[in-house]
């Protein structure tokens, strides 16, 4: 048999081995087609357990890797759950800059699954080494970094470059307590950490409602950027629809109505912050204040920021040809009623002017 032949059959081996083990601890396991090139091998769900019925619950995805020829790091593992393993150390892995820089444009946790056969065929029942791919993300390895040396041209930061990391968790063969602890509780920590990216620190997901809701630890600072942009984007988009569906009135005389208006017109009159859309939700507060000059003056910041960025827009914008003839148009309104400070209609959605 073909060392070829011989690969493929141990690779089959694994996948199968870890779908059958979470598919047995209650996760709904569906393979993925060998074509797809995409560093992913299972797509799997969680599922709780209601009356005589499961409830799917998170999604997350795994690749396998198995190998008789494993390396094994000197440390212990990172994480422990309530098992003795402590003879075990973990495995070292492989992993593409492609696969990483893919995974992190998902939305849901990786997890790369390794299986360490003691010979083929295999004689004994291997345990499963856990990676998560979210400490990687968020960490010292994270994409955001890859991004950076491949803008560099660093070769060793080429896309089909790999990075050596260890296993940090391990899973007993076929041990319902540690695989369900962590399907229920691993799973849905690394769900909530991947929030961060966008600068939002979730709360860890819960099939039921409850008082008491916890948050997981992750590396905030890393992503000051993110929360930045969240803070003013969300803000200045509650004051856009409020006044699009006419409640902005309403929305003003709310009991945190005020917080919202200081944290507009705090990254408004940030000097290295400025975006459109924070003048434009700051003026038409102003506006419905009756303040018409400070109001006049903010229409006409919003359209200055527009026009000092239109060169940016120009330059990233694939369908910039398009788009200009709306852009134009917002500008003209813009200049309209910066002469007045008055707004009395609305004829455009608002658009985010990140080039």
């Amino acid at each position: 048999m073909s060392d070829k032949h011989t690969s493929a059959l141990i690779g089959n081996f694994g996948e199968h081995y870890v779908a059958s083990q979470l598919a047995a601890a209650g996760c709904l396991v569906r393979p993925v087609a060998n074509q797809a090139d995409t560093g992913i091998d299972l797509y799997c769900e969680t599922s709780v357990s209601s009356g005589r019925s499961n409830t799917p619950f998170v999604h997350f995805w795994v690749q396998v890797k198995t190998s008789t020829q494993f390396e094994r790091a000197e440390h212990e593992f990172l994480y422990t759950l309530p098992i003795d393993r402590s003879a075990e150390r973990p495995v070292t892995v492989k992993i593409r800059c492609r696969d990483l820089l893919y995974w992190e444009r998902q939305p849901i946790p990786v997890f790369v699954a390794c299986v360490a056969v003691n010979a083929w065929p295999p004689t004994e029942h291997p345990s499963l080494q856990i990676l998560p791919m979210t400490d990687v993300l968020l960490g010292e390895h994270s994409p955001l970094d890859i991004d950076d040396d491949l803008n560099r041209n660093d070769p060793a930061a080429s896309p089909d470059a790999k990075i050596t990391l260890a296993c940090s968790l391990v899973l007993p063969p076929f041990d319902q307590i540690a695989l369900r602890e962590f399907l229920d509780s691993v799973v849905p920590q690394h769900a909530a950490a991947l929030h961060v990216r966008r600068g939002v620190v979730e709360n860890i997901p819960i099939p039921r409602e409850a008082y008491a809701r916890a948050s997981v630890t992750v590396p905030a600072h890393r992503f000051v950027p993110q929360i930045l942009d969240q803070l003013h984007r969300t803000a200045a988009q509650a004051v856009l629809s409020a006044f699009k569906h006419g409640a902005l009135l309403n929305f003003m005389s709310m009991e945190n109505g005020g917080l919202i208006r200081s944290v507009v017109e705090t990254f408004a009159n940030a000097e290295a912050f400025q975006h459109w859309d924070d003048w434009l939700a700051l003026a038409l507060w102003q506006s419905a204040e009756g303040r018409h000059e400070l109001a006049m003056a903010s229409f006409a910041s919003a359209a200055r920021v527009i026009r000092n960025d239109w060169a940016n827009l120009e330059r990233h914008s694939r369908d910039w040809i398009v788009e200009r003839k709306e852009w134009q148009q917002k500008l003209d309104w813009l200049d309209q009623v910066a002469v007045t400070g008055r707004v009395s209609h609305w004829f455009f959605t608002p658009l985010s002017a990140d080039p």
